[in-house]
């Protein structure tokens, strides 16, 4: 350029600092993504990969430029990625999804991708950070099993059961089908322990659980809900099928179990709820195959029961017949007094009964328990009449046996008993015509009851206590009250509930047994725990301090000719060592 004949030369400088800087910041950003082994790439609406991080010279990767993002996804799960990022095309945003990819070594490894829609010279695309989550996945799936399955059995447990079941009900929902739930319980399994062995027990339940899973209908739909007890889930579109399920079912049942040469029979109580007939949720469906399977137990086990079997009219003639047999027992003195021992885990003796009521002859061939007609009883207004029975059984034998084994006896009372005077009046009065030491007699009352009259009951068990009497507290830590309270009755003896037992086997410790046991003992008052039916229980209570303690796991309730002969012949029941 000349101006004025002299050449002048035009430049311009410009500051290059500053987008190296950004060139080699976004090329470290690069390299880092490199060395974790994470894919950054961009995807147009045809899910072609424009563009990718990583170098496409290796050979195995799957991840290349210009392929098809979704030809290299498990064909399983293509369709669902296809599905999502279509909707991220359209409705823009963000999303999180895993998937497999078939690997150069045909297994599937697992992918995690955040992706992202972006807009760029009026094209769509996605952004994708994707990494490598097949270790995470494996240790995820195998935590889940520890999670889902039983330990003992390896079928699925009680927590995958309820998982399966919200889906086999949106299913029947979605398809028009039913389903049939059931519980399948295991009758008088604690003998098969008591006899054989808790080891024995255990095969006997591995071998059952495996038995049910030969059966095709329920293969993948039977699980372990706990102890000896056992649900399933059968789908049919047909009641034909399920009629010829239900008689498969019994012949695996009814085959027999060998130990050595000995076989075992075991008979089971099975309760079915139906979908959608009986109930239209969980709890329902749940709730009605556990009361059908107790109701098989009422009537004395060995049986399948529906639950559209249990209508309320005919569980009102059922009570009704109850009421009518329970008033001829009465009359005729066939309640009777069984014994079960409670035991002294230091010294390895009994230290005493708890004495508990028991028909002597079944009716109609269906054995009744006192849980079914205790209540009955107390509804009519005749549970005065047993428990006088009762008591005057007890006390006799009580006498007789006194002399020679210095055991204390325990008796319930319930709520119209305990605001009875006539009732003490004659208790008391049997009790001094048979001479029996009144510290050598516990009278149990429920926490709830205590709880009902606070002020009533104060009264009457101070009356009792000041006649000799020990007051024990039944069922502990089911009512309202609390250890304060508890020290302002005049108490001996704390009964803890069976129910804190089933977490102590869940959790291995108990902290508010825990609590109870150091507490009782700060107040002097003797702990009892009830519904002890394994060796590793009793050894759990005993580290917890727990000295006394009343179960199967020692004796079943017996009656009078089975505990003196247990009495006389026995020296102590079992050896429990540390």
């Amino acid at each position: 350029m000349k101006e004025n004949n002299n050449k002048i030369f035009l430049g311009i400088i410009r500051n290059l600092t500053y987008p190296q800087q950004a060139i080699q910041q976004y090329r470290k950003f690069l390299q880092t993504l490199n060395l974790l082994n994470i894919y950054f790439i961009e995807i147009d609406k045809d899910f072609n990969i424009v563009y990718i991080n990583y170098s496409t010279k290796k050979e195995n990767d799957l991840f290349k430029r210009n392929n098809n993002f979704l030809s290299v996804i498990n064909p399983d799960y293509s369709e669902y990625v296809k599905m999502v990022l279509e909707q991220l095309f359209k409705n823009k945003g963000v999303a999180k999804i895993r998937f497999p990819i078939l690997s150069s070594n045909s297994r599937n490894d697992w992918y995690e991708g955040d992706f992202i829609f972006f807009k760029e010279k009026n094209q769509k695309y996605l952004r994708c950070i994707l990494k490598d989550v097949t270790l995470e996945y494996i240790s995820e799936k195998q935590r889940i099993y520890l999670l889902e399955k039983d330990f003992l059995t390896s079928i699925p447990n009680r927590n995958r059961l309820e998982e399966d079941l919200y889906k086999a009900i949106l299913r029947s929902e979605r398809q028009n089908t039913k389903f049939a739930f059931g519980f399948i319980d295991l009758d008088n399994f604690f003998y098969i322990n008591e006899k054989f062995g808790f080891r024995f027990g255990d095969l006997i339940l591995s071998n059952f659980a495996e038995r049910l899973m030969e059966l095709d209908e329920i293969s993948n739909s039977i699980y372990r809900w706990g102890g000896d007890q056992f649900a399933f889930i059968f789908e049919y579109t047909d009641f034909s099928k399920l009629k010829k399920f239900l008689e498969n079912l019994k012949s695996v049942i009814k085959k027999p179990f060998r130990n050595g040469d000995e076989i075992i029979y075991i008979t089971c109580s099975v309760g079915i709820t139906l979908f959608p007939d009986d109930g239209i949720n969980i709890e329902q469906i749940i709730g009605k195959a556990d009361l059908s399977m107790k109701y098989v137990k009422q009537l004395g086990k060995n049986q399948i029961l529906m639950a559209k079997d249990l209508p309320d009219q005919k569980k009102n003639l059922y009570k009704i017949e109850i009421q009518s047999y329970l008033l001829q027992y009465i009359s005729e003195k066939k309640i009777i007094p069984y014994y079960q021992p409670i035991f002294d885990i230091e010294t390895n003796k009994i230290v005493g009964v708890e004495v508990l009521a028991r028909m002597n002859q079944n009716i109609k061939n269906y054995y009744i328990g006192p849980d079914v007609f205790i209540p009955v009883a107390e509804e009519m207004g005749i549970i005065e009449d047993l428990s006088k029975i009762i008591v005057f059984k007890a006390f006799e034998f009580f006498k007789k046996i006194f002399d020679f084994f210095k055991l204390y006896i325990s008796i319930n009372i319930s709520k119209k008993v305990l605001f009875s005077d006539n009732f003490f009046i004659e208790f008391v009065n049997l009790q001094k015509k048979l001479n029996l030491d009144p510290r050598y007699i516990a009278l149990e009352i429920t926490e709830s009851l205590v709880m009902l009259d606070r002020e009533f009951s104060l009264k009457k068990l101070y009356s009792l206590k000041e006649l000799g009497f020990r007051i024990a507290i039944d069922d502990f830590g089911t009512g309202y009250s609390s250890l304060s309270e508890i020290s302002d009755l005049p108490v001996d003896i704390l009964k803890v509930d069976r129910a804190f037992l089933k977490r102590l086997k869940q959790y291995e410790k108990n902290r508010v047994l825990d609590a109870i046991v150091h507490l009782a003992k700060s107040l002097e008052l003797d702990i009892i725990v009830e519904g002890a039916e394994d060796y590793k229980t009793v050894m759990l209570l005993k580290n917890m301090g727990v000295r006394y303690i009343q179960g199967y796991f020692f004796s079943p309730p017996l009656t009078e000719a089975e505990f003196e002969r247990k009495l006389y012949y026995e020296e102590s029941f079992f050896e429990i060592s540390t």
